[in-house]
């Protein structure tokens, strides 16, 4: 002990804090248990680190049997690593390997079976596992799972039965094969589906009393100056802008429903002159 009352282990200098200790067994510079059978906490210098249930002399070793963890500091890569061993000791000073479960550099950037990932978050598929991560909510029956079985496929599940997946409640949109979604769902590709429901407005007003259903010459001269139909929104827009299902559909069952009407004023014609023809 020194007269400023800090003590050092090792060196004479111990001016850099309360206890100083220089030196090591292998790199352990202190460890520190209740009893020589029991787990315990071990400091580490090089890679300066904390060990739990391990101390390093020529390797990592057990303080007793089972299964130890670190925390450490890579000084020359800034990595800071948190570990598990991947074996189980089965005696006291039995060897032990640890492999890195979770990694922190020096951009702040978090990586979980993985180094140097190019994102602030990087997980990486573990040998032997068959998802890379699993969300799980309060019914264990189901989980979303991210980059899962052999084909690495994506499940998004809500966490009961009833749950709904909801995606951009509210200004943002959603592209499938698109980086640029421009509508609340963008798919560049084919879809498939067993049935499809658009809201939209119908047209059976057609069949009101006091509709007043064009004139064949009317739809005639239309056609002649416009190259489509009345009300039937033009070949170019639809090419150049996409199909508006709803819209379109409306507008098709509208065409039909005049049809209809003048098929009907047709059969009554026929009717009357097959009456005056005899």
């Amino acid at each position: 002990m020194f007269s400023s009352g800090n003590v050092a282990i090792g060196t004479n200098d111990a001016s850099l804090g309360k206890f100083v200790t220089q030196g090591a067994v292998g790199n352990t510079i202190a460890l520190f248990r209740r009893s020589s059978s029991s787990a315990g906490v071990s400091l580490i210098g090089d890679a300066p680190g904390v060990y739990f249930n391990m101390y390093y002399n020529g390797g990592q070793k057990a303080m007793t049997p089972g299964y130890g963890s670190q925390i450490y500091l890579d000084k020359n890569t800034g990595i800071m690593g948190f570990g598990v061993t991947t074996t189980s000791a089965t005696s006291s000073g039995g060897t032990l390997a640890s492999g890195n479960a979770l990694l922190i550099n020096s951009l702040g950037n978090v990586g979980i079976n993985q180094v140097n990932g190019p994102s602030t978050l990087d997980v990486t598929l573990k040998s032997g596992t068959s998802a890379t991560a699993s969300f799980w909510g309060t019914n264990s029956g189901f989980a979303s799972h991210f980059c899962y079985g052999a084909n690495e496929d994506t499940y998004i599940r809500g966490g009961k039965t009833s749950s709904n997946i909801i995606i951009a409640d509210l200004t943002n949109n959603v592209g499938i094969g698109t980086a640029n979604p421009i509508y609340k769902l963008d798919v560049c590709g084919t879809m498939r589906a067993k049935e499809v429901r658009v809201a939209t407005g119908w047209c059976d007003y057609v069949f009101a009393d006091d509709y007043k259903l064009p004139t064949l010459s009317d739809v005639e001269a239309f056609i002649k100056v416009n190259k489509h139909l009345p009300e039937v929104t033009p070949g170019a827009i639809i090419e150049s802008e996409g199909l508006e299902i709803g819209k379109t559909s409306a507008q098709m069952i509208k065409k039909i429903e005049e049809l209809t009407l003048y098929v009907i004023e047709l059969q009554k014609q026929v009717d009357e002159l097959k009456k005056n023809i005899k």
